[in-house]
C-alpha cells in the first residue's frame, strides 16, 4: 500500500477550505498535513514534511504565487505545488507557471484529488486547460504580458532524446508512456528531465513545456 500523499492546504475562505479538507479525507491515497489561511501562516510550514502544496492565489496578506516561488527557491525537488483559483485567465495561468507551479486548477474542480496524485506519482501535472493556455499564449502573444516575459530566442542544446522527452511532457504523457515511446527505462526519462531543466534554466515541468513551446523545441501542432 502506497504511503498517502501529504497535502498542505492554503485557503482563506472557510467554506472552501472545509470542502478541500473533505476532498482530501475522502481519498485513502491522500492525507492532510496541515491547513493555513494566509501567506504568513503558510510560510512557516514550507519546510515541513508535506508532498504537495495546494494554494489559493488570492490570500488576505498576499498572493499564493509568492508561496510557490518561495517553495521552489528552497530547492525542494520532492515537493510540488498546485495553484487553486477562481481565475480562469491566461495571465493568471502564466504567472503561476513562471513562479514554478506544477499544476493549475479552478476551485470546485472535480479532478483535484487525481491532480494531486498525478503531480507526485505520474509525472503528468499539466492539465489540458493549462496546455491550451500555453499554446494560445505562443500563437497569440499579448503585448502587455510580453513586457514581463523574456522575449529573447535562445538556442538550447537539447539532445534528440531530450527533445522527444520534452515533447512527451507537452502532450501530457506520463513518464512510463514516454519511456515506452522512446523504448527506454522510466529512470532514464527522469534523468533526461533533470537535464532538460538544467539546460532550459527552469524548475518545473510546466515551465519547461512553456519554454519548449516558445522556443520551437515542442511541436505545437501535436499539443492540446
Amino acid at each position: 500500500m502506497k504511503t498517502p500523499v501529504q497535502v498542505l492546504l492554503v485557503e482563506d475562505d472557510a467554506l472552501m477550505l472545509q470542502e478541500l479538507v473533505h476532498v482530501i479525507a475522502a481519498e485513502a491515497s491522500l492525507a492532510l498535513f496541515a491547513t493555513a489561511t494566509s501567506v504568513a501562516s503558510a510560510r512557516i510550514l514550507l519546510d515541513g514534511g508535506f508532498d504537495v502544496l495546494v494554494v489559493d492565489k488570492g490570500l488576505p496578506d498576499g498572493s499564493g504565487i509568492d508561496l510557490i516561488r518561495e517553495l521552489k527557491t528552497m530547492g525542494c525537488d520532492h515537493k510540488f505545488s498546485i495553484m487553486l483559483t477562481v481565475f480562469d485567465d491566461r495571465a493568471s495561468v502564466l504567472e503561476a507557471i513562471q513562479a514554478g507551479a506544477d499544476g493549475y486548477l479552478l476551485k470546485h474542480d472535480p479532478n483535484l484529488a487525481a491532480a494531486i496524485e498525478a503531480v507526485v506519482h505520474s509525472g503528468n501535472p499539466i492539465s489540458s486547460e493549462v496546455v491550451a493556455h500555453l499554446v494560445a499564449r505562443v500563437r497569440d502573444l499579448d503585448s502587455e504580458l510580453d513586457t514581463k516575459l523574456d522575449r529573447k530566442v535562445k538556442k538550447y542544446s537539447l539532445s534528440v532524446r531530450e527533445q522527444a522527452t520534452l515533447q512527451g511532457l507537452a502532450e501530457g504523457l506520463k513518464y512510463q508512456q514516454i519511456a515506452e515511446r522512446l523504448e527506454i527505462s522510466p529512470h532514464t526519462v527522469t534523468d533526461y528531465i533533470k537535464s532538460i531543466y538544467r539546460k532550459l534554466s527552469v524548475n518545473s515541468r510546466s515551465s519547461a513545456v512553456f519554454v519548449g513551446l516558445r522556443s520551437g523545441l515542442v511541436d505545437i501542432n501535436e499539443v492540446g
